[in-house]
């Protein structure tokens, strides 16, 4: 079983390694529904929708794993909900991931005294939440 990729940005090795397996990125296999995601809509039906598209995907490929966050946070809830009835609905399970990382932030004061803060956010683990 796989596991979908729902991020904005690659993985890295590490976690690529930690992850092992076959890893499929959502973009990859549903580039309009990625494109959606990315780019949340401000309308509670369209979410439901884009949340309804993403549980169906995930039970008809099989997916053992998906990886998240996409989305709003609005999209995030109603993906919540709508997975929650659906893996019950079709008695299938699935474990859902996030990436925790630290991030390390540093500051730099420019000639003219601006301040310029740039962050690197260094990979921990896998969080995984079994619904």
């Amino acid at each position: 079983m796989a596991t979908l990729v729902c991020l904005q940005h690659n993985l890295t090795l590490e976690q690529l390694e930690e992850l092992g397996g076959e890893v499929i990125n959502l973009r990859s296999v549903n580039e309009d529904l990625f494109a959606h995601l990315a780019n949340s809509p401000a309308d509670e039906f369209l979410i439901r929708d884009l949340a309804i598209r993403l549980c169906y995907m995930i039970w008809n490929r099989k997916f053992s794993k998906v990886l998240l966050p996409i989305g709003s946070p609005a999209f995030m809830f109603m993906f919540a909900r709508e997975l929650t009835m659906k893996l019950r609905e079709y008695d299938f399970q699935v474990e859902v991931l996030f990436a925790h990382s630290n991030r390390v932030s540093m500051e730099h004061v420019t000639s003219d005294g601006g301040i310029i803060k740039t962050s690197e956010f260094r990979h921990v683990r896998f969080l995984s939440f079994s619904i």
